[in-house]
């Protein structure tokens, strides 16, 4: 008695999966007398999608994502339950996950030996830094000893107050001639002239310039509420005014999100026929794409 294999009937049940839905899907249009072109404008998707999911081509065929997507709106034109062939879709992609990555191991350095210290750099290095503190010190020596020699010098100026205009001013330079004879150099008497009374003189303060004040910025509108609800999966992305990502993710069927930011929101959405959009509790209607399920548009504008 020849005994059973099971795990080759598994695996062929697995591979079938996918042969089962695009059979199913083209006998289904196929009795309904649809084209596939018929099919693929009510739809609104390209026709490329529609044959591919009806061949069984998983190549010609988007991310897993939005293929389900096409795969429930489509079993819906056909009155077909989509729940069944969405989880035959699931089970025909768990062979084709790669496998998982093996872990890194890290390697630490060992413990470094004392015999390797780089000490000839640390004592050149430091008989570097002692000549340049040795010759600073030299250098402040030499300037302290001429800064002293220069008071030694004597210079006799009149002073401010004195009421003896004519006089001759001597100058007492160690070194010359007539210091040594006890003379000394004299210059020529300064000649007094009329002097101006500070009261009388007539000062003009400068003209500052003044600048206009800056043109404030506007204010910023107040933030307004988006509402999306997702009939089927589909990722979306809204940014407001001021450049801030609001929501990037993907939307599962049955949810309900809500964000808020400052006006204009710009909207993109991944497959917009299964989304429902509200601005401020009000419903909005958006231009659905002429091609594929993406629509883009602002709201608040």
């Amino acid at each position: 008695m020849t005994p059973p294999h099971e795990p080759e009937n598994v695996e062929v049940t697995r591979q079938a999966a996918p042969l089962e839905i695009g059979e199913k899907l083209r006998r289904k249009r196929e009795g309904m007398g649809l084209s596939l072109e018929d099919a693929a404008k009510q739809l609104r998707v390209d026709i490329r999608h529609l044959r591919a999911l009806e061949s069984d081509d998983v190549a010609g065929l988007p991310s897993p994502v939005f293929t389900k997507g096409y795969l429930r709106n489509y079993a819906r034109l056909l009155e077909l339950d989509p729940d069944p062939l969405v989880a035959a879709f699931d089970a025909s992609q768990v062979d084709r996950q790669p496998p998982p990555l093996s872990p890194l191991t890290s390697v630490r350095p060992g413990p470094r030996i004392l015999g390797e210290f780089p000490w000839e750099k640390v004592l050149t290095l430091g008989g570097v830094l002692v000549a340049v503190l040795g010759v600073a010190w030299i250098g402040k020596s030499v300037y302290g000893l001429f800064k002293s020699a220069s008071h030694e010098q004597s210079v006799t100026l009149p002073q401010p107050g004195d009421n003896s205009p004519g006089l001759p001013l001597t100058l007492d330079i160690p070194g010359t001639p007539s210091a040594e004879n006890g003379g000394g150099l004299t210059l020529p008497p300064e000649e007094s002239g009329p002097v101006t009374p500070e009261s009388d003189i007539e000062t003009t303060a400068p003209e500052l310039a003044v600048e206009p004040p800056a043109e404030s910025a506007p204010p910023l509108r107040p933030e307004a509420t988006v509402t999306l609800h997702f009939g089927d999966d589909s990722w979306v992305e809204l940014t407001d005014a001021v450049n801030t990502r609001l929501m990037s993710r993907v939307g599962k069927a049955g949810q309900t999100l809500s964000v808020s930011g400052i006006p204009p929101i710009s909207v993109v959405l991944g497959n917009a026929p299964v989304v429902t959009v509200e601005y401020n509790g009000e419903p909005v209607e958006f231009r659905q794409p002429r091609r594929g399920q993406v629509a883009k548009f602002k709201l608040g504008e």
